[in-house]
Parts: structure tokens; sequence; C-alpha cells
């Protein structure tokens, strides 16, 4: 696994159901991490952040 890096991409499921999978290398036994994730429970905590900001 020389020269893979980390990846994040953003998709909408058939569903409907936006998405985000997370990509990324690691070092033992040349393993993938995967990680599937809601995006709205990511933007939720951001428009959290964003509006304790203003």
């Amino acid at each position: 696994m020389v020269n893979v890096k980390r990846r994040v991409l953003t998709f909408t499921a058939v569903n409907g159901t936006k998405l985000v999978l997370s990509y990324n290398p690691l070092t033992s036994f040349n393993w993938v991490l995967l990680t599937l994730v809601f995006a709205d429970v990511i933007s939720h905590d951001v428009d959290l952040y964003i509006t304790r900001i203003r």
C-alpha cells in the first residue's frame, strides 16, 4: 500500500440518505479502515458549532 492516501467521500444512497465514507489505510497488516456515517450526524455538530460562534 505504497502512496495510498486517506480519502473522504460524500454520496447519496439509492434511498436518498446522504452518507460520508472515510477511507484510511493502516500500516498494520496493510489493512484499510472504512468508516460510514450519516452526513446529518456530522453536519448537526457543525451546525451547533457555527451557531455558537455567531
